[in-house]
């Protein structure tokens, strides 16, 4: 199953990570946390994360893969592959980054198994793309 966590976005700078926590006393709230990196095997829990609100302009979700070198894919990446430096886009009800995903494969754990790396997003390096 997907996670699901957003990266929170002010004046075009990462400002830290949004994710959804159900407490003990089944209360489900919002928890965040700044200055947080993104590993492929870490297990998303309350510790290390606060529930004071981090204030952010736009939200982007992890789409539930992660690139070859293991790092998680948010929307508004940027991703370098086969096809040149692209960004990640919802398009008719999927993520992509490429117009030609035929070659696409992922394990059970969401693992994407293809050539491309997140080197950026289009917030931080919109140089990236040109």
């Amino acid at each position: 199953m997907k996670k699901i966590k957003f990266r929170l976005i002010q004046n075009n700078k990462i400002v830290g990570y949004e994710i959804p926590i159900t407490q003990p006393n089944g209360i489900f709230e919002w928890c965040y946390q700044i200055n947080y990196i993104p590993k492929k095997d870490e297990i998303c829990g309350p510790s290390g994360w606060s529930g004071i609100f981090i204030r952010h302009d736009i939200k982007n979700q992890f789409i539930g893969i992660y690139d070859k070198k293991g790092k998680e894919i948010y929307e508004g990446d940027i991703v370098k592959h086969r096809n040149g430096n692209q960004p990640v886009e919802y398009y008719d009800n999927n993520y992509c980054f490429s117009l030609n995903l035929s070659n696409c494969t992922m394990d059970q754990e969401g693992t994407y198994h293809g050539d491309a790396i997140v080197i950026g997003n289009i917030y931080e390096n919109p140089e990236l793309l040109k």
